[in-house]
């Protein structure tokens, strides 16, 4: 299984929706120090959005200072390794590197949408074996390791005491809502 590294230094090839070919590449140093301003910044408009006082805001933005100044921001510090393992930091970098074949941050996130819903079909039509190999990997993610099985998807079988919805779901009005809430939790994937 290749890392989000490996994908970015074997120079992957990604297509998009519309079926344009994006090449993914290692970061350049510049790049790099673009997506630790941007992680910055990000860090502080988080800041300027909240409700604090402005007191508390100032306190607020001299510990984002003080953690740039101690790496944390930095390709390789600890806040720029765990943005890029989410939506938006991975969209980010893709956009960096691909900026130099005409890629828009707008387009990189399609990309990442279209890989991902990709990558989510697969797993849907894997086998009930290659599914269950999947195990250690759903509570890495912190899901229980019987996500993927058709018994504990099953309405019949869960503990759901709600029907499922008949009210179009806002992201997608053709599928209904089927959500239900659990007093059950599993024990094998803490949350946290």
């Amino acid at each position: 299984m290749q890392t989000l590294a490996d994908v970015f230094a074997v120079g992957q090839a990604m297509s998009g929706p519309d079926g344009r070919v994006w090449t993914l590449r290692p970061p350049t140093l510049y790049e790099q120090g673009q997506f630790q301003r941007f992680l910055e910044s990000r860090a502080h408009l988080a800041i300027d959005r909240s409700e604090a006082s402005e007191d508390a805001k100032d306190r607020r933005h001299a510990i984002i200072d003080k953690d740039a100044a101690l790496g944390k921001f930095e390709w390789d510090g600890a806040v720029a390794l765990e943005a890029m393992f989410t939506p938006v930091g991975l969209a980010q970098i893709t956009f960096l590197v691909c900026r130099d074949q005409g890629m828009t941050e707008s387009q990189a996130e399609e990309l990442l949408r279209h890989n991902i819903r990709q990558v989510a079909s697969k797993i849907l039509q894997l086998s009930p074996d290659e599914k269950k190999a999947l195990a250690p990997v759903l509570r890495a993610l912190g899901l229980p390791s019987e996500w993927f099985d058709a018994d504990s998807n099953d309405s019949s079988s869960s503990n759901c005491s709600t029907p499922p919805s008949t009210e179009a779901s806002p992201n997608s009005p053709d599928v209904p809502i089927t959500s239900c809430s659990s007093s059950t939790q599993s024990s094998e994937a803490p949350m946290g």
